[in-house]
């Protein structure tokens, strides 16, 4: 959260030359701040020991699979807004660069050093391919604390 929150306050301050890219990076960091904290929130939750009192919570109580299957559909859940985010932070900069007066050549430069984010992207887009693959063979592939765990790293960071 607090990584993707600093690169949109840097494209606040370096990109936002007009109202609709400000306004876009204001929706990319409220979007940012409001998925991961409530991922915090439902993930601390489900691992919570006494939490037969969020029956509400759960899908059905005969096919969930129980709180470990929980914790995995939930991670996956935020690996997937987690990548939408990326994709967002990536594509953002992109129309505001090659619009600036600069000669083509270098245009295409910073666009090619702003695309290196795409990296980033694949590596989400893998994890969340590898999250799913799991969860369709093996719907408990991970523990509820191991799911917690792999979520709760890159939501904090």
């Amino acid at each position: 959260m607090a990584v993707k929150f600093a690169v949109l306050h840097l494209y606040l301050r370096l990109l936002a030359c007009n109202a609709t890219t400000r306004w876009m990076i204001y929706i990319g960091m409220v979007y940012s701040v409001i998925t991961n904290l409530v991922a915090v929130i439902v993930l601390a939750i489900l691992n919570s020991p006494q939490r037969d009192w969020l029956n509400w919570l759960r899908a059905t109580n005969a096919t969930s699979g129980g709180p470990v299957n929980e914790l995995n559909m939930m991670s996956t859940a935020v690996c997937a807004l987690n990548f939408v985010s990326d994709l967002y932070i990536l594509f953002l900069p992109l129309p505001v660069i090659w619009n600036l007066h600069l000669p083509t050549k270098k245009r295409v430069g910073l666009v090619a050093i702003f695309g290196t984010g795409s990296l980033g992207c694949a590596a989400s887009l893998a994890n969340l391919i590898v999250r799913i693959r799991y969860m369709a063979i093996k719907p408990s592939f991970l523990t509820g604390f191991e799911a917690t765990t792999i979520e709760l790293i890159p939501t904090i960071t």
